[in-house]
């Protein structure tokens, strides 16, 4: 019997795995039967078992310490604010208020309240006069973690004295193929038909969404393709299935951000055409609120200068998202910006655009 351990020990852990529990409960079982198998086990087999088991307690080991120092994350967010959506791929399936809470190992990082408006996108609360200001981006520009007054299209209406409108169509996890799916297939015509001037959050990160290595599911997809920017349906993205494994989320992966040329070249080549679809189809300018990450870009041979000169040579003024490195201005155990990093923000956005575009900035 002691000849079927393995075997059956093998069978049990695979059982598990397809099961999803913890990484750890198929490991233990492997090691277990490893041991039963060893101890009955004569000569060189043993010594080859003996082996195999010290590397499986090992793996048991490193698991456990994964398991101990990997972040608990636990993220709350009323049903309804992340939906399946035709086009973008997922969104708010209705207007309303949703509360959304974050906590990391017990501890609170925020509780907040997401008004959506009748537009089904984050509510800014801003003037009718005129036309106004359309702001594309992540959850950067959404505000995750924070309260509606305190997001950069708040802050930005806000500066304006609410003459005009300022619409927030920034959703977390979005990327510049969202941005450029939407203006292509005419679902915020109404929007940028009052709109005066268009701003674009870019950031290099970017890059592994639009390019869908990224784990989010049924983004649009863009590639190159003999030199020219084609639709290629949506993102189905396969994770590792290491991922399973704690001991490959807490050591291995936060380590593997090689990212190539072509990465990069995709995302400015889909940047590029929203600004060129920004300009000719809608006849607005469009300025690129671009965030700074030379440390992304270093195995690469591109750096933030050259991108955000690209985006300049198809059209867009290019303005710099970057501050320096201070805890104030991200929301501690989370990373997105602080309230203060948007009221700085916004305030040399609208700087900006009142140099830039003085002549289109009133109402």
């Amino acid at each position: 019997m002691h000849l079927l351990a393995f075997p059956v020990g093998a069978a049990v852990a695979a059982l598990l795995y397809l099961e999803r529990t913890r990484a750890l409960y198929p490991l233990i079982v492997i090691f277990t039967a490893l041991v039963v198998q060893t101890r009955f086990s004569t000569g060189r087999t043993q010594n080859y078992l003996l082996s195999l088991t010290t590397i499986m307690a090992a793996a048991v080991g490193i698991e456990i310490l994964g398991m101990v120092l990997e972040p608990k994350i636990h993220e709350s967010v009323e049903d309804g604010l992340w939906e399946p959506r035709l086009v973008v791929g997922w969104g708010p399936q209705r207007p309303g208020p949703f509360r959304a809470s974050r906590s990391l190992n017990g501890r609170k990082v925020y509780d907040v309240t997401y008004t959506i408006d009748s537009n089904l996108n984050r509510q800014t609360l801003a003037g009718e006069a005129g036309k106004g200001i359309s702001v594309f981006g992540d959850s950067f520009i959404f505000g995750e973690g924070l309260e509606d007054r305190q997001t950069i299209p708040q802050q930005l209406a806000n500066l304006q004295q609410r003459r005009s409108p300022i619409y927030n169509l920034g959703f977390p996890a979005y990327n510049p193929a969202h941005a450029l799916a939407r203006l292509q297939s005419g679902i915020v015509d109404r929007i940028l038909s009052n709109t005066r001037v268009i701003v674009k959050f870019v950031a290099p990160w970017h890059a592994e969404r639009t390019t869908c290595k990224a784990k989010y599911k049924d983004a649009p997809h863009y590639i190159i393709w003999k030199g020219e920017l084609l639709y290629a349906g949506t993102c189905q993205p396969r994770p590792s299935r290491l991922y399973y494994l704690a001991m490959y989320r807490t050591f291995i992966r936060p380590r593997l951000t090689v990212v190539p040329d072509t990465d990069i070249e995709t995302l400015v080549r889909v940047t590029q055409e929203v600004i060129r679809v920004a300009k000719g189809k809608y006849e607005v300018p469009i300025v690129i609120y671009y965030l700074r990450d030379p440390n992304y870009l270093r195995s690469t041979n591109w750096t933030d200068d050259q991108i955000m000169a690209e985006f300049g040579r198809a059209g867009a003024r290019v303005i710099d998202y970057t501050l320096e490195d201070n805890p104030a201005y991200e929301i501690t155990g989370d990373g997105h910006p602080t309230a203060l990093a948007n009221s700085i923000r916004a305030e040399r956005l609208e700087r900006f655009l009142q140099l830039e575009f003085s002549n289109q900035m009133t109402p």
